[in-house]
């Protein structure tokens, strides 16, 4: 990674050592690694939003940066809202706070339209924590200082429970285009799926 920054190669023998040191102790410790899934863009897996609605049962978590792609479309507040009503899903969801001003410049330098995007996203959140309490379902809202990847919960305490985490990557502001990884709770589903 220092060469290509352009800088000196700082060799640390020490940590170099016990990383080696760490590798070298053989098979034992692979009963701890376990394989995720990998998809190329969020927009064209069955790990997006609206599958991972349907999937799940009981409740569902997720965060992002603005989850503007959420609170664009009617159609996705509709599923939203069915779901909550029909299964009497939980849903939480949290963003970034748009008063944390030092978090929304970081932002920026990924998407030049992030501060608009996340103010019309709490304004529409806003509206849809109104119709819940309204209706008296289970749907809470909230804001953080900052979110640093977007992460999707279905299910969590659940043996089919599934999360799926989409790093943001400079240049990819809009998450669907974004890589993402699977995980899940059941590890034979998950090795099945790869």
């Amino acid at each position: 990674i220092a060469m290509i920054l352009g800088k000196r190669l700082k060799k640390a023998p020490n940590l170099l050592k016990r990383v080696c040191q760490e590798a070298a102790r053989g098979p034992r410790n692979w009963a701890h690694v376990h394989q995720a899934l990998v998809g190329e863009s969020l927009d064209s897996s069955p790990y997006s939003y609206e599958p991972m609605l349907a999937e799940a049962r009981k409740h569902l978590f997720l965060a992002g940066q603005n989850l503007h792609h959420l609170t664009t479309k009617p159609r996705v507040k509709r599923l939203t809202f069915d779901a909550l009503r029909k299964k009497r899903l939980r849903m939480q969801i949290l963003i970034c706070d748009p008063e944390a001003d030092y978090a929304v410049r970081a932002w920026t330098v990924v998407g030049a339209k992030y501060r608009d995007d996340l103010y019309y996203s709490v304004c529409a959140f806003k509206k849809w924590l109104g119709e819940a309490r309204r209706n008296q379902l289970d749907l809470d809202i909230r804001v953080t200082t900052l979110v640093t990847t977007s992460i999707l919960f279905a299910d969590p305490d659940e043996r089919t429970g599934k999360m799926v985490l989409a790093p943001v990557i400079f240049g990819r502001p809009i998450s669907g285009e974004r890589p993402h990884f699977v995980l899940s709770n059941d590890r034979e589903q998950s090795m099945s799926q790869i």
